[in-house]
């Protein structure tokens, strides 16, 4: 593989990944905000697709309250914000 054109690869893509506030799909909690904005919009024929979301600390009590109201084989996937997959 020529590295030079590895190089010139990686910035491009590197580049072209970094749009102005593409933040707001990268995020999780920004992600969520923006879709369930689209839901209460749209509804849930057109944006039901995603699970329930709870966003800590400000969601704190609703998660508390759900996690009590299910059963104990329910999975919960917890994610932290701001941090690489790799990274968590």
């Amino acid at each position: 593989m020529n590295c030079s054109y590895w190089k010139q690869f990686v910035v491009c893509v590197f580049q072209f990944n970094h749009f102005p506030g593409s933040f707001q799909l990268g995020r999780k909690d920004r992600l969520w905000r923006n879709l369930s904005r689209l839901l209460s919009v749209y509804g849930k024929k057109d944006f039901g697709f995603f699970p329930q979301t709870f966003v800590l600390p400000a969601d704190l009590a609703n998660l508390k309250s759900a996690w009590e109201e299910t059963s104990t084989k329910k999975k919960w996937i917890i994610k932290p914000v701001g941090l690489l997959s790799d990274s968590a």
